[in-house]
């Protein structure tokens, strides 16, 4: 989901350098708009998703397992940014990786690959069979909020360029 507001980032950017007070109040008010996203997929996460996952996988040794859900809820995250070179301002953001595999595993293979021979394909099988299609909790907790996070991240960019502005003619 992609909601593009002309001139926020930039708003931010020189709302940073004026008023750094003021910017960080932005981020703490932004994540509170958030907020509905990262609970409701916090609330999704089950206690199991298949058996296999309760158990240490380490390949090459990156530890990706065991899958858990309070690390699950707690890797749940909403992030603020006005850099440039990010392509959002405002992003809920999965950090753990087991939740993340298990969120968006066979996305680029639709699960076609059936049962394979692989473990990767069963495991990407299972999930189809059992979970559904990717992306399995954090992009439905995004669409379920997605109108009124729009309406109030709309408002509130729109309350800072009136402080800016408000700001700007004072100096």
């Amino acid at each position: 989901m992609t909601i593009e507001i002309n001139g926020a980032k930039q708003t931010l950017r020189a709302l940073g350098k004026f008023e750094p007070e003021m910017r960080k109040q932005f981020t703490r008010d932004a994540k509170k708009v958030a907020k509905p996203i990262v609970d409701l997929a916090r609330s999704k996460y089950p206690h199991e998703y298949l058996s296999g996952m309760s158990r240490t996988w380490a390949p090459r040794g990156r530890v990706l397992f065991p899958y858990s859900q309070s690390k699950a809820q707690r890797g749940v995250q909403a992030r603020v940014s006005s850099a440039r070179k990010k392509n959002y301002l405002l992003a809920v953001v999965q950090k753990d990786p087991a939740a993340a595999i298990v969120d968006m595993a066979g996305k680029k293979t639709q699960g076609r690959s059936g049962a394979g021979s692989s473990r990767g394909q069963r495991f990407v099988y299972n999930l189809f069979g059992d979970f559904g299609s990717p992306s399995r909790v954090m992009w439905p907790a995004a669409e379920a909020r997605s109108a009124a996070i729009e309406r109030e991240l709309s408002d509130l960019i729109d309350q800072v360029s009136v402080q800016v502005g408000s700001q700007m003619r004072t100096y």
